[in-house]
Formats: C-alpha cells, sequence, structure tokens
C-alpha cells in the first residue's frame, strides 16, 4: 500500500514545458513559457521557501545545480548500479544521511535516513502531514476519506476501525481466495504457449517481436499480467468482486482501469495530469490522462457503492446480526467490525466505500511492481531460482496453508530483499505545520564542522523519508548494501529502523504504517509458490534496462538510450517439464 513520494510532488514540473507548448491552449513560445512559469509558481506556492533555521542551513547537500529545478534533474538522472532502487542518488545520503536538498525555485527539502529522525517524523503525525496540493491529486482516486487522506483524530478512528480486518486471523483466511487467482494466473502464462494463440492479446511486446515460442521459451512482459492478477485479488478478497481482468472480461471498471494504465503510461500526459490535479483551478481541464483518471475515480465510486449497499442489504436482512456469514473478504469483515464498535467510531457508508477505492488504487499496483521485480531478479539470478524452486517443491500441496506458506524459510528472505531493494513506494513526504525540532539518533557533521544532533524546521518546511534509499544505506546494511542477496535477512541487523516489517522501510512505521503489509506479503509469497512450480524465468540476452519512473505510475519502464519507451517488465518464460 502506498505513501506519498518526492516524485509525486515534484515531476510534474519538470515535464509541462514539453508538453503544454504543443497544446492548443497556447499560440506562441513565449507565451507557453509565461505559462509554465505561472503555473509554476502557483504550484510550488505552498511550498515555498520557509525561512531557514541555522541547523538547517548547516546541513550538508548536493550542490544547487539550476535555479530553477534545484537538484531535481540530478535526481532523475540518477542510478544505482545493479538495478537497485533509492529515493535519492546514494552520493548523498551516504556522505550525509541527514541532509537538505534544492527543489524548484530556492526552495528546500529536509530528509533524513537516521532512524531517531525517521521514528520522530513518523510518530509525530499531528506535526507531519501530507502536502495540500498532493492531497488534491490523492483524493481524485482514493476519494476524500479513504485511509491515505486521513490525518489525526479522524486516521485514528479509521484505523481501529479497519485494524482487525488486516490482521493475521483474518489473512489466514483470506489465502484460500489468493490461491484461486494464483491458478488463473498461471493458466494465463500456460496460454501464452498455446499454439491455438499468437500472444498479441495475451502479451504485450514490442513492435517486430517475434510471436512463436522459440526453444521452448517465449517473451512475455510479466508486468501486465501480474497487474492484473493484484487487481482480481484486490476485487475477490477485498469485496468479493471479481473484476476478471486476469480473463479479459469487459466491465466498466476494468475498462477504466486499462484506459488509465494505457494513458499513464504515455510519456508527458502522465506528468502533466499530475501537475493539472494537484491545482484545483486547473483540474476541470480535459487532458486525456486526467479524463481516463476520472473514469477510473467514477466507476470505483459506482462498485464501491453496490458492493456496500448488497452486503449492508445481507446484514439487515440477517437482523444486523454481526456474526451472520457475509464472507471473508475484507468490506465484509469491516462492516462486520464497524457493527461491534461504538457509535462515536463506526464508520460511514461513503468512508467505507472510500476505505474500497484506497484498496484498489493502492494495494494492486504497488503489489505488482514488487512481484514484476521478483521475477526479473529470479531471471538474473538462476542459482536464486533454483533454490527458491527447490524449498517449494518440497510442499506436497498446490495451496499450502499460510502458516506453511511463512514456514518457507528461503521464501521468506527472498520476499524481503525484494521489498528492501525494490521498495514499490520510494519515499514519503510531509509537510511541518508547525515550528518543529527533529532529534538525530546519531549526530551529522554541519557545514561549519560542528556535530548536528537535532535539527529545527519552520512551519511549512518539506520532509521526506527517503524510504528506498533507507533500504541500501550501508550504516544499516553493511558495507554490500545494495547487493541482492536474500541470505543477509538470516541475522537481524545491528542497527534498527522504525519500519513496521523486518527492519525494512518499505510498509514504513508509527502510526500510519501500511495496514495492508500482511495482505500484501502473503499474496507475493502465493504467487512466487504457484508460478515456480510450472514455470522458469530468464532475463533476455539484450534485456533493456529497467527504471521506475517519478510519479504516480509505479511501473518498470524498458529504456532505450536512456529514455523511458514503455511500462514493461519482458522476460523470457520456459514451462517446466
Amino acid at each position: 500500500m502506498t505513501n506519498s513520494s518526492l516524485p509525486q510532488v515534484l515531476a510534474p514540473v519538470a515535464a509541462v514545458a514539453a508538453v503544454v507548448a504543443g497544446t492548443s491552449l497556447l499560440v506562441t513560445v513565449p507565451a507557453a513559457l509565461v505559462l509554465v512559469a505561472l503555473l509554476t509558481w502557483a504550484y510550488l506556492y505552498p511550498y515555498r521557501r520557509a525561512s531557514l533555521h541555522p541547523s538547517f542551513a548547516n546541513l550538508h547537500g548536493p550542490v544547487n545545480s539550476s535555479a530553477v529545478f534545484g537538484n531535481w534533474r540530478d535526481f532523475l538522472d540518477s542510478a544505482n548500479d545493479d538495478g537497485t532502487d533509492s529515493s535519492l542518488p546514494l552520493e548523498w545520503t551516504e556522505p550525509w544521511p541527514t541532509g537538505r536538498i534544492h527543489g524548484f525555485f530556492g526552495t528546500h527539502i529536509f530528509y533524513s535516513t537516521d532512524p531517531g529522525a525517521m521514528s520522530y517524523m513518523l510518530a509525530n503525525d499531528e506535526v507531519f502531514q501530507k502536502p495540500p496540493r498532493l492531497l488534491n491529486l490523492l483524493g481524485i482516486l482514493v476519494g476524500g476519506q479513504g485511509l491515505l487522506m486521513l490525518e489525526g483524530n479522524p486516521h485514528r478512528r479509521a484505523r481501529k476501525a479497519m485494524n482487525p480486518t488486516f490482521g493475521p486471523p483474518a489473512i489466514r483466511e483470506l489465502v484460500p481466495l489468493f490461491y484461486d487467482k494464483a491458478f488463473e494466473l498461471r493458466d494465463k502464462f500456460a496460454s501464452f504457449f498455446d499454439p491455438a494463440n499468437d500472444g498479441v492479446a495475451l502479451a504485450r511486446r514490442a513492435e517486430g517481436d517475434d510471436k512463436i515460442v522459440v526453444g521452448g521459451r517465449r517473451k512475455v512482459d510479466v508486468q501486465k499480467p501480474l497487474a492484473e492478477f493484484a487487481l482480481d485479488v484486490i476485487g475477490t478478497a477485498g469485496f468479493s468482486h471479481d473484476t476478471a481482468a486476469l480473463n479479459s472480461s469487459p466491465s466498466e471498471f476494468t475498462d477504466a482501469w486499462r484506459a488509465m494504465q494505457v494513458s499513464l503510461g504515455q510519456k508527458g500526459k502522465r506528468e502533466l495530469a499530475q501537475l493539472f490535479a494537484m491545482m484545483p483551478v486547473l483540474e476541470k481541464i480535459p487532458v486525456d490522462a486526467q479524463v481516463k483518471m476520472t473514469a477510473y475515480n467514477d466507476a470505483a465510486v459506482k462498485v464501491g457503492k453496490r458492493l456496500v449497499g448488497n452486503k449492508m442489504a445481507a446484514l439487515e436482512a440477517a437482523g444486523g446480526d454481526a456474526k451472520s456469514e457475509l464472507g471473508r473478504d475484507l468490506v465484509s469483515l469491516l462492516l462486520k467490525s464497524n457493527l461491534a464498535s461504538k457509535t462515536s467510531e463506526k464508520m460511514t457508508t461513503d468512508e467505507i466505500v472510500d476505505q474500497i477505492r484506497t484498496f484498489l488504487f493502492a494495494g494492486a499496483e504497488t503489489t505488482a511492481v514488487a512481484m514484476s521485480y521478483a521475477l526479473w531478479r529470479l531471471g538474473r539470478h538462476p542459482e536464486m531460482q533454483d533454490k527458491l524452486r527447490k524449498e517449494i517443491l518440497t510442499v506436497e500441496e498446490d495451496n499450502p496453508s499460510f502458516d506453511t506458506l511463512n514456514g518457507l524459510t528461503y521464501l521468506e528472505y527472498f520476499v524481503r530483499e525484494i521489498l528492501r531493494i525494490h521498495s514499490p513506494v520510494s519515499n514519503t513526504i510531509r509537510m511541518a505545520m508547525s515550528d518543529v525540532v527533529i532529534p538525530l539518533s546519531k549526530p551529522t557533521k554541519g557545514r561549519d564542522g560542528s556535530l548536528v544532533d537535532s535539527v529545527v524546521l519552520r512551519k511549512g518546511t518539506t520532509v521526506m523519508i527517503p524510504i528506498a534509499s533507507v533500504n541500501v544505506a550501508s550504516s544499516i546494511w553493511g558495507p554490500d548494501a545494495t547487493t541482492f542477496n536474500p541470505d543477509r535477512h538470516a541475522t537481524e541487523p545491528t542497527i534498527k529502523t522504525p519500519g513496521i516489517y523486518a527492519n525494512l522501510m518499505t510498509f514504513i512505521g508509527g502510526p500510519r504504517n501500511c495496514i495492508g503489509y500482511r495482505f500484501s506479503i502473503a499474496e507475493i509469497k502465493v504467487a512466487l509458490f504457484v508460478l515456480l512450480r510450472s514455470f522458469s524465468f530468464e532475463v533476455l540476452p539484450d534485456m533493456p534496462e529497467q527504471r521506475r519512473m517519478p510519479g504516480i505510475d509505479l511501473r518498470s519502464y524498458s529504456l532505450g538510450q536512456g529514455l523511458p519507451l514503455a511500462p514493461e517488465m519482458p522476460l523470457l518464460v520456459r514451462v517446466l517439464e
């Protein structure tokens, strides 16, 4: 499940100049530049430079490389060796675990990988909240009352009502539903090898690719079926609603989801839609991706209201008995938990609908991204694939229990390492709602040579926890932190982070930790368990570089000459004998 990120706040502006000049709204290039400047200034107004306290100004950080873009272009151009992800270049975060980077037009952003600073920022959620522009963007997709949107007491009330639906007993009951969809995913992969199919409608390929099976292997964009699987799992296990994405059945919701995925994958449209969505005065302008996002949102609301209405009717027919059999899905559990709550803690129908929208948006793509990189890593490290498959094949059942899955040690280590190296969400960003002093667990050396053990931030300062950078920090994970090594999890790191799971910051920590992390981990394990019993995965001989693009689209993109070509994860898949 996702949280806000630096790219979601800054990326849109970087693409505006390249896109807006080509629209029918403008006549001349100078006019385009003026409009871009005005839009940028209006967009950045809430993030304008706060007066810097000396302790903040004294922090190290990269040199400002542009008066307009700050360090943003440096961030976009950065990439770590061995395919690891990081929120900020390691050249910044390794020498300066706590520091200051330059944003657009002289703004400053505080960041820290220090466990003490992270714990403080995550624990004090009344002080550190999502910036208003980001809330506007998220609101389009998850509604104004979804868990991602709420702050303070409203968030605590909703979280209390929802916690039972994501606990171990609830997830244990949902795992059989995960298997049902995992078997459909297996069948989808098998269909790529059916001579009756040419694969065009089943596995998207780059133009000119061979469409026949060669040497028992087929090139498959695994990201697409994995995204469909994740959406179907959320629908089935979340609300007893089969979105039927895997079997390509048409429906208003699934069609809207597909259209949004296509539009967000097109260069320029994604960034422009994000910028316009963050600026209420412009959000009604019919930019393509914005239109697709709105259509998806409308379809999700319809589905949510229908599902809640049907389940509420079933509850009323049972006389409002919270023990009545509604189903094992999350919404059924939430409604039953809601009935047992005090009146002051009950969630309204609209709030529950917005939770459905949140599950759909935050739960599907994040997990699909992790699964895509899991298969990519297995392709890059065949010895790990063999080791994992050998462990999986020690289990005789095709659909072992939740507890049996959790007893597979190497599977656990492998999933942890995927979530460490390839965190679906790379960072979380907040804004200080008041002046605040952030303590550091380890003093950092300031620009003047003094040791800084706390940093004072003014109200309105943007702060960032660089999740992916923390996950590969040598101070926490050792000198081989950027090396993909599942066996590292056989021993616990000596430096503890506030992360809720396995010392990772992937699901963050504190009162706003990812409520669905157990759901996501179980889903990934089930998918790997089923797929590795039937298929092997290899990277392409000419495998394109894979990189995630800044913004709301979390998918991996193939790069060509350093530029994003398409959201895809192409691998060679082979059926096992």
